[in-house]
């Protein structure tokens, strides 16, 4: 019943992409350049709600959930406090894992391309708590989540090939894999950036 319920709320075609893309530019948190270049690859070649740093707040993000099909985030990420919380950094405020779970209605997918949205910890009988995991719980279709922190541009190129390949009718996990792989078959790159993360 759970799952019926859930597909229901899924697979609205008059849903579309959202970007939240928030490059940390006037705040205390590390800028992440790559953000602004990321948001602009994608937004040639995706139509849809693209909200960029002061547009980009916790307000948006949660609006979001209603209306869009795809939802991008590009932030920073990190476990937070002494109960190491999944945290999402907007340009106003921080989105905690808990807060999802209050959440009436889900994206078919969610990108996070942010440092270690797969990580969290570790709990016995329940595995990784993590933001993916929250995003999952709420019924979303799919997450593409990291478990490293990631080099951003890496993370900027390599999201924008998964969606082009989406756009060329791949599959969500075989467009993320062929985007892998073209980034790991450029051999202009230096060494250090063929490592896992």
């Amino acid at each position: 019943e759970t799952w019926n319920n859930q597909w229901k709320k899924r697979s609205h075609p008059e849903k579309k992409f959202a970007g939240l893309f928030i490059t940390h530019q006037s705040k205390s948190k590390q800028h992440i350049p790559a953000v602004a270049k990321e948001a602009e690859a994608i937004e040639k070649i995706i139509d849809g709600d693209f909200r960029k740093d002061n547009d980009a707040q916790v307000r948006d993000f949660f609006n979001s959930f209603d209306k869009a099909g795809v939802l991008h985030i590009s932030t920073h990420s990190y476990l937070s406090g002494t109960q190491k919380e999944p945290t999402l950094a907007f340009d106003d405020a921080e989105v905690f894992l808990f807060e999802l779970s209050a959440r009436k209605a889900a994206p078919d997918l969610v990108v996070l391309s942010a440092c270690r949205t797969a990580d969290g910890v570790m709990n016995s009988g329940e595995g990784i708590i993590s933001l993916s995991r929250g995003f999952a719980a709420i019924g979303t279709g799919g997450t593409i989540a990291g478990l490293w922190n990631v080099n951003d541009k890496a993370a900027s190129e390599i999201t924008v090939n998964c969606y082009n390949n989406i756009l060329q009718g791949q599959k969500i996990s075989t467009a993320l894999h062929l985007a892998k792989l073209q980034w790991l078959e450029d051999k202009q790159r230096p060494v250090q950036e063929f490592l896992p993360y």
